[in-house]
């Protein structure tokens, strides 16, 4: 009995992901990109001999057993994807009014290193940080299963991050050091939804990485995870 055919369009994260979770159910699975080369946001360019990306510049959750390792491991991209963890005190760092704000890997030294710059607001920080964790808590995809609240994410989902720093910090400046760091997307203070901010800020909170020889890496290591279930891509 011959296998069902998919054709998937678009070579981006999305469609390569499709075409892998599609192959390993037995499907014969064909990606096509107009593109030049695969991978959407995942592209990379050279200039003067220096690889650029295009989109995606680092990623988080990716020690073993975090949420981007494990969906690594799903899509059979471990052994090819090589990552090196940028610096824990800082894996992100916010320009703003002339200064620059380190962000670190994990809650006590992320607050510790905030406090050096802000000491009065340990409580403010500790208040921030606690909605954080308890709406990542709720949002399926970091847990990778079906989400325990939906009504608490759901009402997330409807505050904005300015409803929710007013709340819980006092410093003015402070708020707005936190609402820049918003990586993927630009975050709005009074309309980006504070549930979206609080996933992406636990995100990369837990680890930091990124994608040694570029984040093309990844498009090729799926490309080759179809290929090896029978697929292809054109």
């Amino acid at each position: 009995m011959s296998r069902v055919r998919a054709v998937i369009i678009g070579s981006g994260m999305g469609g390569l992901s499709c075409g892998i979770i599609l192959a390993k159910q037995g499907y014969e699975v064909t990606v096509l990109e107009q593109g030049v080369q695969p991978g959407g946001c995942l592209q990379c360019f050279t200039r003067g001999g220096v690889s650029f990306e295009t989109g995606m510049h680092f990623v988080g959750s990716a020690d073993p057993g975090q949420t981007l390792y494990r969906l690594f491991d799903y899509l059979e991209i471990l052994p090819d994807v090589q990552l090196q963890r940028l610096d824990t005190s800082a894996y992100n760092i916010v320009s703003f009014a002339g200064e620059r704000f380190q962000f670190a890997n994990g809650r006590d030294a992320f607050v510790e290193t905030m406090l050096r710059q802000f000491p009065a607001e340990a409580d403010s920080l500790n208040r921030y940080f606690d909605v954080v964790q308890q709406v990542a808590d709720v949002c399926g995809l970091n847990q990778m299963q079906t989400t325990q609240d939906s009504d608490l994410l759901m009402k997330y989902q409807l505050t904005s991050l300015g409803e929710v720093l007013r709340e819980t910090v006092r410093d003015p400046h402070l708020r707005d050091v936190l609402c820049g760091d918003l990586p993927l997307y630009a975050g709005v203070q009074d309309k980006t939804p504070f549930a979206l901010h609080a996933q992406l800020m636990d995100f990369y909170n837990r680890s930091s990485f990124r994608i040694r020889g570029g984040s093309d890496r990844l498009a090729h290591s799926m490309i080759h995870t179809i290929e090896r279930y029978g697929g292809q891509v054109l």
